[in-house]
């Protein structure tokens, strides 16, 4: 594993390639200018403005539409009912409600996933529904008991972000749920307080900082990869996709475009997932297993 480097460090680096982020995804140049169909116009082009407002608009349709189907099934009221069906919850609604699961179940091409998909049809029903369950119970709890207290413009430190309580054992499901598919579940329930740190948004995250702590080397038979670091820390993922979520709201106000707070963390994973599609050739090299003749 690549240790991470110092918060002040990373903070730096995100400052300082943000730019190059808002450019990719939302159009937006540093200079305070607008790129939009390979033309560079002024701030105070209303036409263009509109295009960019649209477009976040667009943004917010499609994570509206996200979470509004997580939100009714894994609702307290849906969940009470799925407890006399457990079955139709494991299948129905854990594997084919969250894009993780649902992806990871359903992709044959790739072998990786077989032990996923074993390690899902190994475990109970009853098992995936408690874990579940205590995720929610526990995550609503620190939303009305710590989040709504915590000023997020005024966060320094990882700690401040008071996420320890995501280090119980019972709110994680060896080989079923893990860190990635937690945190969509999180996510989507409350896009206001949890990012979603899934493969797509950690490969985003390393070719926006290019910081190895975002990837890991894996050796397996004589061969070699590099892939998302899958077991990144997630409370400090929440702290700079914090920063970052700060740095567009910034951004949005110089062209009077108002954040919604309810959808926050949806911007930046919509910023992420699309920049890590302008890497995808070089995700895939680097995704590619190598013979090095190494054990």
């Amino acid at each position: 594993m690549n240790e991470p480097i110092p918060i002040k460090e990373m903070k730096k680096k995100l400052d300082e390639n943000f730019p190059l982020l808002l450019k990719e995804t939302f159009g937006i140049l540093e200079s305070e200018n607008l790129t939009l169909g390979g033309m560079r116009v002024v701030q105070d082009n209303k036409k263009e403005i509109k295009e960019l407002k649209d477009k976040v608009k667009n943004v917010e349709d499609e994570i509206e539409a996200d979470i509004k189907e997580c939100r009714y099934h894994f609702s307290d009221e849906n969940l009470i009912a799925m407890e006399e069906d457990l079955d139709a919850f494991k299948n129905n609604v854990f594997g084919e409600k969250l894009w993780t699961v649902r992806s990871s179940l359903r992709d044959m091409s790739n072998p990786e996933l077989e032990r996923y998909r074993d390690s899902f049809d190994n475990a109970t029903p009853r098992e995936i529904y408690v874990c579940v369950k205590e995720i929610l119970n526990k995550s609503k709890e620190y939303v009305k008991e710590k989040f709504t207290k915590i000023d997020m413009r005024r966060v320094l430190k990882i700690e401040d972000l008071q996420l320890d309580y995501l280090d119980d054992e019972d709110l994680l499901l060896s080989g079923v749920i893990g860190l990635g598919i937690r945190s969509e579940l999180l996510y989507r329930m409350y896009p206001k307080v949890f990012p979603i740190m899934t493969r797509r948004s950690l490969w985003g995250m390393y070719f926006f900082t290019n910081a190895d702590e975002f990837i890991i080397d894996e050796n397996k038979d004589g061969r070699s990869r590099t892939s998302h670091q899958w077991n990144y820390e997630y409370p400090r993922f929440c702290f700079y996709a914090n920063h970052l979520t700060l740095l567009l709201e910034k951004k949005f106000q110089n062209y009077k475009i108002q954040m919604n707070q309810d959808l926050r963390y949806g911007y930046l994973n919509f910023m992420l997932v699309e920049y890590a599609k302008t890497k995808k050739k070089e995700i895939e090299k680097l995704y590619t297993w190598e013979y090095t003749g190494l054990n």
